[in-house]
This record gives C-alpha cells, structure tokens and sequence, in this order.
C-alpha cells in the first residue's frame, strides 16, 4: 500500500495495490547515470594541459555524487510506493532530463523485453531511433512496418532508444526567495525565505465509457517528487501534499500529486472544500535557507498506480438514494437504543452503590473488633521472625566489614607499585606514537614523488605517440590514432611505484594507530587511580565492623520479649476466624458487583458516544457525499482509473504484449 505523503488537511483516501509501481531504475538494470552517460559523449583533445585535466575529473566527481543521490532518491520514493513486481512482457523507463525549471532537454527511453520462454526470437514494436543494446551484443533487424526482430537466442533484450515525442506530463518549477520570483541560477548562493513550487499538467486523455456514454477523461497519472535539502543550509522545511523526512546530513523532501483526476472525476472545488477533501495537483516547498544550491529534484510519474480501483464490481449503485435513507433511519435507531442502554446502566449504578453502602458497614463493625487482634498476632509473629534476621544479618555484617578494611590495606599497598609502572608505560607509548608519525611522514612523501613520475611519464608518452600520428598522417582523433596513443602509455608508464608507497603507507599508519590507541588507555587508566576514596574506605569499614557487633547484641533482647508476647495474641486470634472470613466474604462479593457495574456504565456511555459519532461522522457525511450524484462520481472514477490501465507504453507495443511504463524526470543542479 501507498504510505501517506500528505499532512494537514483531510486528503481523498485513495488505495494503491502493492506492485503496480516501480520507481527504482534498478527494474531494468540501467541507472540514471548509466542513461546519461550514454547520451553525452565527450571529445578527448590530445596534449591537454593538467587544469583542464583537473575541471574534467572535478566534473566527473560530481556528476557521480549526483547519480548516488538520484539513486537514494528513488529508492526512498520506492519505500513509500511499495513492490516494483510486474508481470508485463515490456517494461518502459521513460528517462528525461530536464533544465532546473522543468523543461524538457533530453529523452532516452530504456525498454525491458522479457524472454521467459527462452525464445531465439523477440518481436517488438519501437518508433525510437539510435536504438543500441546496452546489456548485451543481440543484434535486431527493423521491418517498414515499425516492427523489430532481436536475435535473443534465449536471453531477455534491454535496449535504449531517443525519441522527441511530447510527454503526457509537464513538470514546471517555479522558484522563489522572499516572496519574489526568480530564475534558478540567479537562486545560486543566495540566503531568505524560499519557496520552490511543482506544478503538473497532464496532456495524455483517453476516451472512455461513463455510464451510457462516452467521455474524455484524463490518464490518472500519479507524480511523486523528491529533493535533498542539506541541513547546514536549510532549516524550517515545510511542504504542501507531501512531507519531511532526515537522512543524515540531509532532509529527504517528498511530493505526491495526481494531475487531472479532479477534472476527470467533475467534482466541484467548493464542494471538496466543504467535505474537508482535497485532490492534490500540486507540490510546494518552502524553507529557510543560509547558502541556496540544489543539485536535482526527481520526479517519478505512474500510470496505473489507480488503476485497480474499481468500485462498482462490489457495489450495487442501482437503488443507491434509497440505501442512504435506510442507512441514515437504522444509524438514527441505533443511536436511540444506545441512549437508553445507557440510562438503564446509570440506575443500576446508583442502586448498586447503597447497596455497598450497607456491605461495607457491616464489615467495619466486625473487622473494628477483629482487627487489633489480628495485626497484634501478625506484628508479633513478623517482629519475631525479624529480629532473628537481623541478628544473623548483624553477625554477617561484622564479618563483611572486617574482610573490607584487610582488602583496602592490601590495595592501598599496591597502588605506589601501580602508579609508577603506569607512568613508565606512558612515557614509553609517547616515544612510539612520535616514531610511527615520522614513518608515516616519509611514506606521504614517497607517494607524492611516485605521481608526479608517473604523469611526467604518461605525459611524454601520449606526446610521443601524437607526434608519431602526425609524422605518419595519421588523425589522432581516429581509432587508430587513439589505439597507437593508448599503446604507448600503457609501456612507457607503470604505477608500481604508487603502489608500493601506498601499501608502506598503510602499514605505517597502522603503526601510528596502534601506539595512539593504547596511549590512550594508559592515561585514562592514570586519571582513575584515586588513593584518597580507599582512605576513606578502609576507615568506614572499620566503623560498621564495631557497630554490628553492638546492634546483634541488642537484637537477642527483643527476641526473647517477642515469644511472650506471640504466645497471647495467638489465643485471642484462633476465637473468631469464622466471623472474620464471612464478613470479608460479603463485603469482596459487593466490591465486585461495583466493578462490574463500573464497567458496564464506562462501556455504555463509550457506546453511545461512539455511536453519536459514527452518526455525525461517519454516516451523515457519506450520506452527504453519495447522495444525488454519487453515482456518476464512482462512475467516473472506473472510467478513470480504466484509462490508466490502458496506458501501457510511451513508444509501441507488440500485438498480444503486455506493458508497463514510467517516467523518471531529473532536473539540472542549481549551483
């Protein structure tokens, strides 16, 4: 089931079935970055000086931070949508890439045919162009027709493809600091208030049967967005239709929307804001922000995340009107016969309250009589049986106290032979750490003399080899002029000198570990030696040994004062047991009835407040929601989530395919 996004108002309460979305681009095997690395291809310029070396590898980094991000990002909207399982013979990743403010630059459509019977052969149907299979080296011939034939020999085709066809949805950013509008990159590095609002337009319709007729309605598409908003530059993070979650360094934004299913179901804006229900069509981030920089948002778009919502195959809508007045007249009944539940409990209450009343009268005249018999003979007896525990206990403590003051002596002797070996040990693992720092040292050095040898030698190769080229006119851009530069650093530059340096490194460094950590041990070891609490241990064991040997000599007095006077409680207790028990007996039983009655009047009034709410709450507003035109909005929402069933591809399917299609939009950096 879809988690809930949304908080504040009361949301249209819309079931998703598990397994009908899939987010993660895991689903195909190809990653976001994959997609984009193949559809921009850089030149290599022979000779390059080392800045420019420097910006390429710095843009490289960062194009791979941004492909972990887009990676966390969908997979953190899969756990909010659930299981990616689908059982379509085509899956279609729709991959576009965006400038910061929505618009469309680039799409690269990722297709999944699956192959369960293992077939040598795979039909499709595609009208992408620069088709190229990525998971493999399976060839296809294209018929006229829009057909494709891939020699599949068994295995499943992961294919990628372009195409300029409109998408059934827009994504529009709209970016804002204090209140004013602006374009993303003049949002870059600036501080205020700001607000980044996701509007969605849904252009794919399709036409359907509502009721008796047939009517236009749009795909109900489902768009979830996320962002990353570090928390050292921005706090105070609010959003509309979605909601906040922490990772780390980072708040996790998340957005949910459903574009054109208000139109499409026909239901008045008013009247949804009288029914406390909202359709969201929108998403709108606001913050506080000390240093603005975004380095993408991700939008996943789903066709049929509703479509398995169909409500009049378990619902009879034919006499819908009358069942309401029914409904409403049995809940009003209902209601009614709670309220009188309720009043005969309150009597009963009453009458069972004098009735106790009366119990507990008699109880307290017989236990006024009992009682100081009874608690005479259990004092004495536990008076008894105490003081001779507490003479052993008295006896033990003495010995207790005497084994203390001999250990505290023995300790404090050994505390000055303690002291000194641990200085020693100190002195000694300071002296380690300094000479594992200095290995550590020369090993950085060795290191960096290893990598400026190692690119003056690539760097004199691949000048050679370009030179060569030229002599020879042969174009250094070409396949052979690139294999002739590659061949020539591969044997004129050899790393092993890094590499021994690196391994030395670690090794030292372990050293230098080692000695940090267990000076570190020896000196929280000396901070802890205090001989001043065993002084004061060994004097208060002392102490208690002489004070319980007194203590057990007093004790042995009142022990024998305690057997007189156990001997004449027992006599006066063993006369009334019989009248003690029925008198408890009596009073325990009205205890229970009160209870009882308690409870049953807590359930009675619980009942009839719950059900004046379920009336109020529950029927009324349903009443109110499906009478008159309840019928065409369910009507219309089957029809509606029917078209999303049929939305199957972006591009073409097969005859006799099934399909499954998603779009995943990511927008530039702003930075």
């Amino acid at each position: 089931m879809m988690k809930e996004l949304w908080t504040g108002k009361k949301k249209l309460v819309i079931k998703i079935v598990a397994g009908v979305v899939t987010v993660a681009v895991v689903g195909t095997g190809i990653g976001f970055g994959a997609v984009q690395a193949k559809s921009q291809s850089k030149d290599t310029t022979v000779g390059s000086n080392t800045t420019e070396e420097t910006e390429d590898a710095k843009e490289d980094t960062e194009e791979d931070d941004a492909d972990d991000q887009a990676a966390l990002l969908t997979n953190i909207i899969k756990s909010q949508v659930g299981s990616d399982s689908t059982d379509a013979g085509k899956e279609e990743n729709v991959y576009v890439i965006s400038d910061a403010s929505g618009v469309s630059k680039e799409v690269i459509v990722s297709d999944w045919l699956k192959n369960p019977e293992a077939e040598d052969t795979l039909t499709d149907a595609s009208n992408l162009t620069d088709i190229k299979n990525v998971k493999g080296d399976e060839t296809f011939k294209q018929d006229k027709d829009g057909t494709i034939t891939w020699q599949a020999d068994g295995s499943d085709i992961y294919y990628q493809g372009t195409t300029d066809a409109q998408l059934p949805v827009d994504v529009k950013i709209t970016y804002y600091l204090d209140g004013k509008e602006m374009k993303p990159e003049d949002m870059a590095g600036k501080s205020g208030k700001v607000k980044i609002r996701f509007d969605y337009e849904n252009k794919q319709t399709e036409k359907v049967k509502v009721g008796n007729k047939e009517e236009e309605v749009y795909v109900p598409f489902t768009v979830m967005s996320a962002m990353m908003l570090p928390t050292d530059t921005f706090s105070d993070i609010t959003v509309t239709n979605g909601k906040v979650m922490s990772e780390g360094l980072n708040n996790i934004v998340m957005g949910l929307a459903f574009p054109g299913l208000q139109d499409s179901l026909q239901i008045d804006e008013k009247k949804l804001e009288d029914k406390d229900i909202e359709i969201p069509s929108y998403v709108e981030v606001n913050a506080i922000t000390s240093d603005f920089a975004l380095d993408m948002t991700l939008s996943v778009v789903l066709s049929d995340a509703l479509s398995d919502i169909h409500l009049t195959d378990s619902i009879d809508l034919s006499d819908l009107d009358d069942k309401m007045d029914k409904l409403t007249d049995a809940s009003g009944e209902l209601q009614d016969g709670t309220k009188k539940l309720k009043d005969g409990v309150d009597t009963l209450n009453e009458k069972t309250t004098e009735f106790q009343d009366g119990a507990k009268k008699l109880n307290d005249g017989i236990v006024e009589y009992t009682n100081g018999v009874a608690t005479l003979s259990d004092g004495i007896g536990t008076l008894k049986s105490g003081a001779q525990s507490a003479a052993d206990g008295a006896s033990k403590l003495a010995d207790g106290a005497s084994q203390v003051s001999q250990g505290v002596n023995t300790l404090t002797d050994s505390l000055g032979t303690l002291g000194s070996t641990l200085g020693q040990n100190i002195a000694a693992q300071t002296a380690a750490q300094a000479d594992a720092q200095a290995k550590v040292n020369a090993d950085e050095e060795a290191i960096q003399n290893a990598v400026t040898s190692y690119t003056t030698s690539v760097a004199q190769a691949a000048a050679g080899a370009a030179a060569y080229c030229l002599q020879h006119e042969i174009d250094p851009k070409s396949s052979d002029g690139q294999q002739a530069i590659m061949q020539a650093v591969m044997e004129n530059a050899s790393s092993d000198g890094i590499s021994a340096a690196v391994a030395s490194l670690g090794a030292d460094a372990g050293n230098l570990g080692g000695a940090t950590g267990a000076l570190t041990v020896l000196n929280s070891i000396g901070s802890q030696l205090d001989t001043s609490k065993l002084a004061e241990l060994k004097a208060g064991a002392a102490s208690v040994a002489s004070g319980a040997s007194e203590l057990n000599s007093g004790i042995g007095q009142i022990n024998s004062g305690a057997d007189q006077l156990k001997s004449g409680a027992d006599t006066l207790t063993a006369n009334s047991p019989t009248l003690v028990d029925g008198a408890a007996k009596l009073y325990d039983g009205t205890n229970q009835l009160a209870d009882g009655v308690t409870k049953l009047e807590t359930g009675a009034t619980d009942l009839n407040d719950g059900m004046v709410k379920f009336d109020k709450d529950g029927i009324k507003k349903l009443t109110d929601a499906l009478q008159g035109d309840g019928k065409n909005i369910l009507d219309r929402l089957n029809a509606t989530m029917d078209a999303g069933h049929d939305y199957h591809t972006f591009t073409e399917l097969p005859d006799g395919v099934d399909g499954s299609v998603k779009f995943i939009i990511r927008t530039e950096a702003i930075k």
